[in-house]
Order: C-alpha cells, then sequence, then structure tokens
C-alpha cells in the first residue's frame, strides 16, 4: 500500500509498505478520505513528532475490509469514522468515561501510525459506524466537528455576544453548530482572506496589525459575553482577557503555540472582571447518543455538512508538498481560497 511517512523532521516521503495486519479485536479499514489538521504542521516541522518514522493522519473515513476474529457488530463495506484516541482505561478520567482527559493515552497519527496511507489497522472500540445518509467526504471530518461540539458545550449564547476569533475551519463549522440565538456574533482574524463568505448575520473584524488591533480594542473592550479563541496564537489569547466583559467566559480552544505573556495589569482584569476561562480539548466518546460523537452524526443526518468548507483535495502522493506549503504560508498556484477551508486527502483519486 502507499503511504506517507515523516522519517524525521521535516523529511516526508511517499513510501510503499505491506498493508497491515490487524489483531482480533480490530477491523482493517481501507481509508476513503483524512483531513490535513493543523497539529500535523509542527509535529512535521517542528519537532513535535514522539517518534520517526510516524504515519500521521487522525481525521479519516473509509470502509471495512476485514473484520478480527473478537469483532462482533461490524461487517464488510460498513462505512466507518473513527475516534484517534485509545485511552489507558485505568486511569481515573477514564473509570469515568472521560477518555478525552486519559493520561496515559495512544492516538492514532502521533502516537501511533495513523491514516495518512491507503489502509489502517483500528481497535472496534475506535470505530463509529455510519448510517447511509451520511457521506464518506463529511464522515473524515467528525474529529474536528466533534471537537466543536465539546467546546460548544461549555456555554450557553442565549441573547448573548460572542466573538470568535480565528476565522478557518474550526471556526466556521463551529458557527455552522450555533444551536442557541445569540445576540451578535463577530469573527476577527489576522488574515483579511479569510473574512469571507461568512454567513450574514456574523460581523467581520481584521486584526492584522497593530493599528486595526488598537481599533478593535477601542470599540470593542469588555465587550463580549463570550469569547472563542481557536488561533492559538500566543500574541492573540491575552487580547480575550481585553475584549471579555465582566462575569464573561473565555473558551480556549487552539494548541498554543509558544508561551503566552499575561502582564501582571492584565492579569489582575481576570480577577477584577471575574471572568471564567475554560480550556477545552478534544471530544468525549463513550459510545453513547449523549457523547460528542453521536451528536456530530446527528447533525450529519440532517443539516450539517462540514466538506462544504474544504477548498482543497488531493491525492495521497501531493501530501508532503503540500504540507511543505502550508509550514511556509506560501500560495498555493490553484487559489489563494485554501486558508478558507480545509485540504482532505481523497484516496479514490
Amino acid at each position: 500500500m502507499k503511504c506517507v511517512t515523516l522519517l524525521s523532521n521535516a523529511q516526508i516521503e511517499v513510501q510503499e509498505k505491506p498493508i497491515p495486519s490487524f489483531k482480533e479485536d480490530e477491523c482493517l479499514v481501507k481509508i476513503a478520505y483524512a483531513g490535513i489538521c493543523s497539529s500535523d504542521i509542527p509535529r512535521a516541522f517542528m519537532h513535535k513528532a514522539y517518534f520517526y518514522p510516524l504515519v500521521m493522519g487522525h481525521e479519516l473515513s473509509g470502509t471495512v475490509v476485514e473484520i478480527g476474529s473478537d469483532v462482533q457488530n461490524f461487517n464488510i463495506n460498513d462505512k466507518v469514522t473513527l475516534f484517534p484516541l485509545l485511552p489507558c482505561n485505568t486511569c481515573s478520567q477514564c473509570v469515568l468515561n472521560q477518555y478525552q482527559r486519559c493520561s496515559s493515552y495512544q492516538y492514532y497519527g502521533s502516537r501511533c501510525d495513523g491514516g495518512y496511507a491507503e489502509y489502517l489497522a483500528v481497535k472496534k472500540w475506535n470505530l463509529l459506524k455510519l448510517p447511509a445518509a451520511i457521506s464518506l467526504k463529511d464522515a473524515a471530518l467528525f474529529e474536528p466537528s466533534a471537537v466543536v461540539v465539546n467546546a460548544l458545550r461549555k456555554i450557553v449564547f442565549t441573547n448573548k455576544k460572542v466573538l470568535v476569533i480565528g476565522a478557518g475551519f474550526m471556526s466556521r463549522i463551529l458557527l455552522d453548530l450555533f444551536k442557541d440565538n445569540p445576540k451578535e456574533v463577530f469573527i476577527a482574524d489576522r488574515n483579511v482572506d479569510k473574512l469571507t463568505s461568512m454567513p450574514k448575520n456574523v460581523q467581520e473584524i481584521h486584526i492584522g496589525d497593530q493599528e486595526n488591533i488598537d481599533k478593535f480594542l477601542k470599540n470593542y473592550r469588555d465587550y463580549f459575553d463570550v469569547v472563542f479563541e481557536l488561533t492559538g496564537s500566543k500574541e492573540i489569547v491575552p487580547l480575550t482577557i481585553q475584549v471579555a466583559g465582566a462575569n464573561s467566559k473565555i473558551i480556549l480552544v487552539g494548541n498554543v503555540s509558544g508561551d503566552v505573556n499575561i502582564p501582571e495589569k492584565l492579569f489582575s482584569s481576570i480577577l477584577r472582571k471575574e471572568l471564567s476561562i475554560k480550556g477545552t480539548w478534544n471530544s468525549t466518546f463513550y459510545h453513547s447518543p449523549s457523547d460528542d460523537w453521536h451528536t456530530v452524526m446527528e447533525h450529519m443526518k440532517n443539516t450539517f455538512f462540514p466538506s462544504k468548507h474544504v477548498s482543497h483535495y488531493i491525492n495521497l502522493e501531493d501530501v508532503p508538498v503540500f504540507l511543505e506549503k502550508i509550514h511556509k504560508r506560501r500560495e498555493f498556484p490553484l487559489s489563494p481560497t485554501y486558508v478558507k477551508g480545509l485540504i482532505k486527502i481523497d484516496y479514490n483519486t
């Protein structure tokens, strides 16, 4: 089979490897689509991989082609997506079914090999069987969609002034999944190209340089009831404290890059405004209709189609080049619209 292997930092190759064997409690899945996640960039180019060689890829969909002897609830040709986290099942959070907080987990695509390959052996526990109504294109986006659902559970938006910082893929599906009725919704980004094609009720704010930021603070300091931070930028995270109003909530979603510096005066404003700052990571998955993944499934059965935000479909062989382009932030020759959505690998081409 073909796979994309991270041999060492910044060294990525398309290789031929044997189709993986599978254990009694695993299914062999033929991958149909895989998303390129922003977390794959530091993993590939900034020494963030746990080991080498590594096959990345954790946003996946596919079909079951082989079944282990201990697997009862799956059949050949079942459409599936997979929860990429492999919990230890023994720590205090696993006992509570809060597997996303597991203290000793594995993870397809980062702590063990993932789906930048034509086939992947997957534990039966991690597989979610899909109804016919859900396309494999949308199914590859269960993981980021479930992360958004987990973040949205942290707050009620009714009659609230909401700011979303970051206008990338995650922010777009967050706006798609608002289920309450906010009073106002704003979205801010440093890249003006991302601030396009937003819903009509969303007000766009460009914060691309210090002049823009100063203007933003002049107009919206202490203004918002809810602030979502999805960029992980060490410069932007302190900004959330400045624009959050008294008794408001800040939801930190983006993985931070670098140390965040919060000056004494700004830190004091957290106390004076009695802000609530909540972190959110990954998503709940415990094979129940109430978990985040089954919630996403119900959305996808109806009016939620995250694949509409995909800007590029590429071949597996193109992955090394595209990863490098994302890392270097170069314009794609196809169109600059890649900044508005997600690049997804199509294994069917």
